[in-house]
């Protein structure tokens, strides 16, 4: 990504992708007799897309987040525990997906996986409204500021 002036634009898009995967995953649970194989194509799609986001936001977007803030003098010292609860909320996502990475995984775990799939849903969701209603919105409003 050459300029981050749409960088949010782009971290948003994978929000939703990355909400569509486990909405998709939810349904496939739900059914008389679960297609685990497609349920582990799905979580190998969402995988791959947050490791991207993941990875854009913890290497491109919040660093430069917080030079943009320096640079205007702001205290950081909040935007860093934001940030690192987001990092939190990460980790348990990919334990998740390391626990149940494989069919025969999901079919042996169907109960829990399903539990555990509310789990990260709702986690994924509490992380990307918070960061698209916080640090995005205020990514926008220093937009120009180097």
């Amino acid at each position: 990504m050459g300029s981050l002036d749409n960088i949010t634009v782009v971290l948003i898009a994978q929000h939703r992708v990355l909400q569509k995967c486990l909405g998709e995953t939810k349904d496939l649970s739900l059914v008389a007799t679960p297609a685990t194989e497609l349920m582990t194509g799905n979580l190998k799609s969402f995988t791959t897309t947050l490791f991207m986001h993941m990875h854009l936001e913890e290497e491109v977007f919040y660093p430069e987040l917080l030079e943009r803030m320096k640079d205007r003098g702001s205290d950081i010292s909040k935007t860093v525990e934001f940030i690192d609860e987001m990092k939190k909320i990460g980790a348990v996502v990919v334990i998740f997906l390391a626990k149940y990475d494989s069919p025969l995984k999901l079919k042996e775990g169907l109960n829990d996986f399903i539990q555990d799939l509310d789990n990260v849903i709702e986690l994924m969701n509490i992380r990307m409204e918070s960061e698209e209603s916080g640090v995005y919105c205020y990514w926008d409003a220093l937009q120009g500021v180097r």
